[in-house]
């Protein structure tokens, strides 16, 4: 997996979210998400997370709030998410989107020097 820059996607993040008028709730759960590959140190692309584990850090909410904000982050284009088997039972797995990419290339048409941001961005 191609790494992702920790703390551009972070502010990308911060910047979108207002944008799209993102929940506290939807929000909450990308940085747990987020979090999450963070501390599997961006090993893989797609991850499971079980709902247990989201509905803890969430705050004990329920199952269709979790659901209905995992559609609202895939909706926006935050993350993407498949089902899957794992240990014999249908999971789901969830990637995230670079932001950042998105977010420097509208920047760098408004500055207009900077053509190539690769080695900015370090991709």
């Amino acid at each position: 997996m191609k790494k992702i820059s920790y703390i551009l996607q972070f502010n990308a993040f911060m910047d979108k979210r207002f944008d799209d008028e993102l929940s506290p709730a939807a929000s909450l759960l990308y940085m747990i998400i987020f979090s999450e590959f963070n501390r599997l140190h961006w090993r893989d692309e797609w991850i499971y997370i079980s709902s247990r584990m989201l509905t803890l850090q969430m705050g004990n909410h329920s199952n269709s709030t979790i659901s209905r904000n995992l559609k609202k982050l895939v909706e926006f284009g935050y993350i993407e998410t498949r089902l899957s088997k794992r240990y014999g039972k249908t999971c789901t797995q969830i990637r995230l989107i670079p932001l950042y990419q998105e977010y420097y290339g509208t920047l760098a048409k408004e500055y207009n020097g900077y053509q190539n941001l690769d080695h900015i961005l370090k991709i």
